[in-house]
């Protein structure tokens, strides 16, 4: 069975966003596109044997330096690694509403409206790290993803956050999604109205390096 490849943006678009943002070093991410070379993480130039075994679904822990700069850039946001990687317990109603309309704003190409649902200063984690400092970027960040997703399945979890669990499907003005129909996995956090926080996360149903890209 060949894996299917990580949700990531299109390089296009995360160069936009680079522009209107800033990039994180990759605090957990898996199969970096070639534009995370963005990044301030050092390059290794020691080569591994490849490896025989299933893909890991462990998220590796961030260094000392990735740390510092997380915080620095989200000091009102828990660490990555401590984002809730399933719901617990029934959402906020509130809250449910807005990540709901997100995803349905973005699965109908409305790209604009989709961004007034985010804050600026928002964190965006789709395998690479971004800063969503302003409306551009927010803008970016909705129209980054060729597929929309329809939820399956939506929770709340500790620190207020909304988990969804979603399955990919078309996007209205893009072409048909390749991943349609595969489970995938995002925790929000929603702050007076606005999504603060955006995290792809590990699932049941959605492990995170088993996600079809969007």
């Amino acid at each position: 069975m060949v894996r299917a490849r990580p949700l990531r943006l299109r390089t296009g678009t995360l160069v936009a966003l680079l522009g209107a943002g800033a990039v994180l070093a990759g605090c957990g991410g898996d199969d970096p596109s070639p534009s995370a070379s963005a990044t301030t993480t050092t390059p290794t130039t020691t080569q591994q044997a490849p490896s025989t075994t299933a893909p890991s679904t462990t998220i590796p822990a961030p260094s000392a330096d990735e740390l510092r700069a997380e915080r620095r850039a989200f000091p009102d946001l828990p660490p990555l690694r401590e984002v809730p990687q399933t719901a617990t317990d029934p959402a906020d109603a509130g809250d449910r509403k807005v990540a709901e309309q997100w995803f349905d704003l973005v699965r109908r190409g409305q790209d604009e409206k989709a961004a007034g649902l985010m804050a600026d200063g928002a964190r965006f984690s789709n395998f690479d790290v971004l800063l969503v400092k302003n409306r551009a970027a927010r803008v970016a960040v909705a129209g980054s993803l060729p597929c929309g997703a329809t939820p399956v399945s939506v929770g709340g979890a500790e620190g207020g956050y909304v988990v969804l669990t979603l399955k990919l499907t078309d996007k209205a003005g893009e072409a048909p999604c390749d991943g349609a129909g595969a489970p995938v996995a995002v925790a929000l956090h929603v702050e007076d109205g606005k999504i603060d926080d955006w995290v792809r996360v590990q699932a049941d149903d959605a492990p995170i390096n088993r996600g079809a890209p969007v």
